[in-house]
């Protein structure tokens, strides 16, 4: 829990990364500025792009990843690739980028885990989360969703409570890894309630999210666009939302804090690339840009 506390008193990376992100290059094509000049003298994009999504398969890192890349693709006339590497809580895929040339063919889909909360939980990081990497954009600002299996007894947040305290230790919770949001969320949870609650790592939310719709967990907080579908298909069951207020688009599902007063947790999607950070060039006419992405609650 002092790792919890660390992150909490910290938390004013989220706001500047946040920053950062929200104001700097508006469109892809800016990543190339880091390139030589002879590079910078071609037309980009001339080849492949590669967009690393530190987490698995099926998450909702993935998920967005992958509508990026499509929107990308449409927007430059270049084909996209989403490269998944999972692991350390979005460490090796973020390390990989970090180590990758600066010359705008390599992208990473940043998290809230992988560079405000990583740097915070572990004293030494492969990578600089502002050394090692150049803001391109905020994409997405989230809501988290507290999901069970709808066979459980657990209806409300308050039934969850009681079984945690009935069962010391015995309520699992999953996350995407290690110093992920969903992660801390369930400590979150957890410290407030004064609960002792088991956390079951995976790499990645998909795959926690399998095993919580399989039985094999008790619940976890993952994003709107991954558990919507599952919630709506009768294999999750919604307890509450981790935002301050409830959502218009959930509007019957209530807000963690009714029943913990000042329970919230955020989080945020950026995409960075790896270099220093450069002046905002003029947009070149036609290029894809993350407001051309379909808006949702993520």
């Amino acid at each position: 829990m002092k790792l919890l506390m660390k992150v909490q008193a910290k938390w004013k990376w989220v706001a500047m990364l946040s920053a950062a992100l929200s104001t700097a290059l508006s469109v892809v094509s800016a990543v190339a500025l880091t390139a030589t000049p002879a590079m910078a003298a071609d037309a980009f994009p001339s080849k492949l792009i590669r967009l690393v999504v530190p987490f698995a398969v099926g998450g909702p890192t993935d998920i967005l990843g992958r509508l990026i890349g499509q929107k990308m693709a449409e927007g430059l006339g270049q084909a996209v690739f989403i490269d998944n590497k999972a692991g350390a809580g979005g460490g090796l895929g973020s390390d990989f980028v970090a180590k990758s040339a600066p010359d705008g063919y390599t992208l990473l889909l940043g998290t809230t885990g992988t560079h405000t909360i990583n740097p915070n939980l572990y004293a030494k990081l492969p990578y600089d989360p502002v050394k090692d990497f150049a803001p391109v954009s905020l994409v997405v600002k989230y809501i988290n969703i507290l999901v069970v299996n709808p066979h459980t007894p657990v209806r409300t947040v308050s039934d969850l409570i009681a079984l945690a305290k009935a069962k010391p230790g015995e309520v699992t919770f999953g996350s995407a890894g290690n110093g992920s949001s969903n992660h801390l969320a369930g400590e979150m949870l957890a410290t407030m309630t004064g609960t002792k609650m088991q956390h079951v790592p995976y790499k990645g939310s998909g795959p926690a999210l399998n095993d919580v719709i399989a039985g094999q967990i008790t619940f976890m907080f993952d994003q709107y666009s991954t558990v919507d579908p599952n919630i709506k298909a009768g294999k999750l069951r919604a307890l509450a939302i981790a935002s301050r207020q409830r959502h218009p688009v959930l509007s019957d599902v209530p807000v963690v804090a009714e029943t913990i007063p000042g329970f919230e947790v955020s989080a945020w999607y950026g995409l960075v690339r790896p270099g220093t950070a450069c002046s905002r060039p003029a947009a070149r006419p036609g290029t894809w840009s993350p407001s051309s992405t379909p808006n949702s609650p993520a």
